[in-house]
């Protein structure tokens, strides 16, 4: 990480990184990348790792394992449930067909209640549902006022990973539930450190998951683990390819 740091631009560091055991990472990513360009090849790389260990693994487990791919468009669900597209979203594999820019905010909101993340859509619906009708017993909101998005949709996104979890154990319920924990935890922190703080707080909670991970590799919390460490790896890397693309 330190010789990719002093890469003196992005070719530099590519070289560097593809020499290391990140440089898997890296395919489809060329020298003259923009930033936008990073983040895609960056979305593809966690999808594939995604699809790859949900190939392998217990066929219980797969729904679950595959349903974490989805991660990574919950603010970009958030941001289209109220907004319209961003550039960036009309190109991605799988935002494109929720990000048509002619389409009204009722068309968006249509389709994003169809297809694969449409538990984040119908989530997103019933809660201005409600919120609709305790309005309407309550004093008068704005028109086209909308419930904060971004913290029903990471609930519905949880409610239905755990719906497809196969039946377990209390104990590895447990080991799941603590590490789903650990995560949002970390997130909420994170959010909040200064820049020069962030280091230390990725490497400590690195170091947390591994061990979760080294418990016993056999378990299913495991599989998830092994996730979220890959996730906070193609994060980092990501940001040292941002930082030398400016």
């Amino acid at each position: 990480w330190q010789r990719m740091r002093a890469a003196r631009d992005l070719r530099a560091l590519l070289d560097t990184a593809r020499s290391a055991a990140v440089g898997n990472y890296l395919s489809g990513l060329a020298a003259f990348a923009r930033a936008d360009d990073i983040d895609t090849a960056f979305r593809t790389q966690f999808r594939s790792r995604v699809a790859e260990l949900a190939g392998w693994s217990p066929v219980a487990w797969r729904a679950a394992i595959r349903w974490t791919a989805h991660l990574l468009d919950l603010a970009a669900v958030a941001h289209l449930w109220t907004q319209p597209p961003l550039r960036w979203m009309q190109s991605d594999p799988v935002l494109a067909r929720y990000a048509a820019e002619s389409a009204s905010a009722g068309a968006r909101r249509a389709t994003l209640i169809t297809g694969p993340l449409a538990p984040l859509g119908r989530a997103l619906l019933a809660r201005a549902a409600a919120d609709d009708r305790g309005s309407k017993r309550a004093r008068p909101t704005p028109a086209g006022a909308d419930p904060a998005p971004m913290p029903v949709v990471l609930d519905a996104w949880n409610a239905h990973w755990q719906s497809l979890w196969p039946p377990i154990c209390a104990e590895q319920r447990g080991a799941l539930l603590a590490l789903k924990d650990d995560v949002i935890a970390h997130r909420r922190r994170f959010a909040q450190l200064p820049p020069a703080d962030t280091g230390a707080a990725r490497e400590a909670f690195a170091t947390r998951v591994l061990a979760r991970l080294r418990i016993d590799p056999a378990q299913p919390v495991a599989l998830f683990a092994y996730l979220v460490v890959l996730a906070l790896d193609l994060e980092r890397l990501r940001a040292e390819c941002l930082a030398q693309a400016f």
